[in-house]
């Protein structure tokens, strides 16, 4: 068992009148756990899917099971003896809830005869046992013994007995079992062939009935007896990072734990796009002026920057982990660990808005470092001052960052600009660190809660931040090695993006345009994921993003750009959909066609026709249709 995986998951809930979030770790919860005593077959009734039957008969289902398999004869390789969870909550509007408080259920694959050690923990956890048995294994004796150390837990035990059709002596052997356990009725509930709505509402109500009696408790003081492996890796690194979240503990609010993302820091980058953009020579030397005198400030807050100094110290002190022991990885784990807390336990739900407001969260203090970065290096080439050289470890701590599989901010969601001199320096340290490695770049462009983020993690297993009202600001950077030799790469680089809102404000619009040029025009390949077969919201945007990339190849004849697009559609559940709209896709594609013509001649190029000339892409491949995920 690993504390990092209940970590990972967050329960978003309504606690005393408010929405709160947590880490199932932090839940006060119910359990519900599991078990079969015996061997499976073909003919036995399935747990898995029993269970899913009592979570509900109307939802998809939750627990994987034989009747998903292709022949009920699959072989198990890998579950036997794994216990899985999944977490039931409550709805405010069904009364026929399992439990007003948050249930965690509970189910132990395979036959729990061989797996005493895992009966013994999860037994001892939960405050419901269900027990599936069939009848002809009442009265055997290793079983028996099995039941009895189940039983010694004192907890709520109810038996789901197997019984396809009664024969002579099954009565006695029930009565006889009732007995020796000191069951009644209730505690037993026959099953049949198929869990069908009767038997699934008698569990339900069992469940109800013995949860009203437990107390939720939270999950984290449930499991302390149990002794986890991953849990004390790095005492070293949890001690680091516990000093660094104790000092921003005691800071009072963002301006002073981050000043350098301030009003001057907007100020900053306002100037600094103004300056690239800028032709007149008179307004280049008064933005430089002004640039100049914006740093100088940045830089005087810098040097008084406690919160950065004390983590310039730890981030120093970090050199000396070994690599080995993976206590870097469990430095930066533990910092984010922290961070998150934090974060869930001062944001606030916006009834208006159904989102969460966002307080100072692991991404700022990252973001906090790489604007120190980027202004002493700028301070130390403009005033031909001495470098500091403590910062230089900022970049490897975020090249450690990428290499452990942590998202990494490339574009700043606040003011939309790509800080270059620390992402350049952050890739340069990667590059060093990891060698000159082949890397193949898959970008995601989309309407705004399209579910970019939950595809990317869906597809790759990633982390990048997904919930209701949460959504991606910027553009993010997560890197996945890959370990299939047969593949020209070595790395996925995975960028998500910010998403697209149509907006009729001018200055979003301008901004969305960029958007979509940066992230197509980056990409070996953009996903275009969109929640439905309409397409055209993000046709305006691919016509601003071809017509960039069709300047860019023009421009740089050396540049090889081969940028290609995969279109994604959502929420479709049709199996035929790639027939039925293809008449679609082929006025899709003749649009884009059109507005590749009218680029090409605002360019004088008359040989570009085609939008596949300019970014790649072959309707009858990459077109997907899929449900909701």
């Amino acid at each position: 068992m690993s504390k990092w995986a209940f970590r990972k998951v967050d329960i978003n809930r309504k606690k005393d009148g408010e929405w709160v979030e947590e880490d199932a770790l932090s839940q006060d919860i119910k359990k519900v756990t599991f078990l079969r005593i015996g061997p499976s077959t073909h003919e036995t009734v399935s747990k898995s899917n029993m269970i899913n039957e009592i979570l509900s008969n109307q939802k998809p289902p939750t627990f994987f099971n034989k009747k998903a398999c292709m022949s009920f004869e699959t072989e198990k390789l890998i579950t036997n003896g794994m216990v899985e969870a999944s977490w039931f909550i409550p709805s405010n509007s069904d009364s026929a809830n399992v439990s007003q408080d948050v249930v965690m259920f509970l189910n132990l694959r395979g036959n729990c005869l061989h797996y005493e050690e895992e009966i013994r923990t999860v037994s001892s956890i939960s405050d419901v046992v269900i027990v599936l048995i069939n009848i002809h294994s009442l009265d055997k004796l290793n079983i028996v013994q099995t039941l009895k150390k189940i039983h010694s837990f004192d907890k709520c035990i109810i038996y789901g007995i197997e019984s396809r059709k009664e024969e002579a002596g099954d009565i006695t052997k029930v009565q006889d079992f009732k007995k020796q356990f000191l069951l009644n009725n209730e505690n037993m509930i026959r099953v049949g062939g198929e869990i069908d709505f009767t038997i699934a509402q008698r569990f339900q109500r069992k469940i109800r009935k013995s949860l009203l009696n437990t107390k939720a408790k939270r999950f984290a003081e449930v499991i302390s007896d149990i002794n986890f492996g991953d849990e004390h890796f790095s005492i070293e690194g949890y001690t680091m990072s516990k000093d660094i979240i104790d000092f921003i503990n005691k800071q009072p609010d963002k301006r002073t734990l981050f000043p350098l993302q301030g009003r001057v820091w907007k100020e900053l980058c306002f100037c600094t796009k103004k300056l690239f953009r800028s032709k007149l020579e008179d307004e280049l030397e008064e933005l430089k002026r002004m640039k100049y005198k914006i740093e100088q400030q940045q830089f005087d807050l810098i040097e008084k920057s406690e919160t950065l100094q004390q983590f310039t110290r730890n981030m120093l002190s970090t050199a000396k982990l070994k690599e080995s022991n993976n206590e870097k990885r469990f430095f930066i784990a533990w910092m984010k660990t922290f961070m998150d807390e934090r974060l869930r336990s001062n944001q606030k739900y916006n009834q208006k808005t159904l989102s969460f407001t966002l307080t100072h969260c692991y991404d700022h203090f990252i973001r906090e470092m790489g604007l120190a970065f980027s202004i002493q290096v700028q301070h130390t080439i403009e005033r031909k001052t001495t470098y500091r050289s403590e910062v230089g470890i900022f970049q490897k701590f975020v090249s450690n960052m990428l290499q452990f599989g942590f998202p990494f901010e490339f574009m700043n969601g606040d003011t939309g600009m790509v800080p270059l001199q620390w992402v350049k320096a952050v890739l340069s340290q990667l590059k060093e660190d990891i060698g000159d490695q082949n890397v193949y770049v898959i970008s995601v462009l989309g309407i705004q809660s399209s579910g970019k983020s939950t595809l990317l993690n869906t597809m790759c297993g990633l982390h990048f931040a997904v919930s209701a009202g949460r959504c991606t600001r910027g553009v993010f950077m997560q890197l996945i090695r890959v370990t299939d030799d047969t593949l020209p790469f070595n790395y996925l680089l995975i960028l998500d993006t910010e998403g697209i809102r149509a907006s009729l404000d001018q200055t979003r619009r301008v901004f969305e345009n960029e958007l979509a040029t940066f992230a197509i025009g980056l990409g070996n390949i953009t996903i275009l994921n969109i929640k439905g077969e309409n397409t055209s919201e993000i046709e305006n945007f691919l016509q601003i993003a071809v017509h960039a990339c069709l300047r860019l190849k023009m421009v740089n004849k050396n540049l090889k750009m081969q940028q290609r697009c995969v279109f994604l559609h959502q929420n479709v559940d049709a199996h035929d959909a790639d027939v039925r709209l293809k008449d679609d896709i082929d006025k899709l594609m003749h649009r884009l066609d059109e507005m590749v013509k009218y680029a090409a001649l605002s360019e004088d190029r008359s040989d570009i026709f085609s939008f596949n000339q300019v970014i790649g892409i072959k309707p009858e491949s990459d077109v997907r249709y899929f449900p909701n995920l």
